[in-house]
């Protein structure tokens, strides 16, 4: 028997077969668990767990199934082999069980996590949605990594980032000292929901900046910093 199934086991004893909760996916003993055995009872899981496996929605799940990345199971569902597949897949370099940003990832001389993926080509920001941290994007880095070096970012009050007061001028400040700190040229960004948002921003102050992708970014970050919606009273800029 695999470690990883003893170890459960051992957590969650009972005669009925082990099913966690989807929050369960995301701690560090899921995330090894889905590496190493995919799921301790199940052949196959629903769309809504197979995302919990993974760090992404549903309709990411959906998405991976229609361009075969999963498999769909006959009896509904995708299997779990293949969740467990897409899981190592891309990721040989992080430590299972070890995902989480350490001390030595903190930018040099600030207090924002990162991890920078390392990859060949041109620097990419990536960033998380709102309560998630950039565990939540390390599928889709081992994705992009190949082609970009990417970095994902804990934004200030997520993760193991600071919790310094919220504020968009602040949270793009930060994102400055990323690419201070690790020497990026004019990155790209790309965030879901808040992340979003943060990347439509950042593009917004960075003229050259190559290209800004927000999956579900809305509402528009106007609506939510003061400063800029009280410009918006006062009519159009003048030429």
């Amino acid at each position: 028997m695999p470690l990883i199934v003893q170890v459960i086991s051992s957590l969650y004893p009972g005669d009925a077969p082990f099913v966690p909760p989807a929050e369960w996916w995301r701690t560090p003993l899921g995330q090894v668990a889905v590496r190493r055995v995919g799921h301790p009872s199940a052949r196959a899981v629903s769309y809504s767990v197979a995302g919990a496996m993974l760090g992404i929605t549903r309709q990411g799940v959906r998405d991976l199934v229609a361009r075969h990345k999963l498999e769909r199971d006959p009896e509904g569902g995708v299997t779990v082999e293949s969740v467990r597949a897409r899981a190592s897949h891309g990721l040989p370099h992080l430590l299972l069980g070890a995902t989480m940003p350490s001390p030595e990832d903190l930018v040099p001389g600030g207090d924002v996590a990162v991890r920078d993926f390392a990859g060949p080509g041109a620097p990419l920001l990536l960033l998380h949605g709102a309560g998630a941290n950039l565990v939540s994007m390390q599928p889709l880095a081992g994705e992009l990594s190949p082609q970009f070096r990417v970095v994902a970012v804990d934004l200030r009050g997520h993760g193991r980032s600071g919790d310094g007061p919220w504020g968009w001028e602040a949270v793009l400040g930060d994102l400055e000292a990323v690419c201070d700190g690790l020497g990026l040229n004019e990155p790209a960004a790309a965030g879901w929901s808040l992340g979003g948002m943060v990347a439509a921003l950042w593009a917004e102050r960075h003229p050259r900046c190559p290209a800004a992708v927000s999956l579900d970014g809305t509402p528009p970050p106007s609506r939510l910093d003061p400063v800029r919606r009280d410009r918006s009273r006062l009519g159009p800029r003048g030429p």
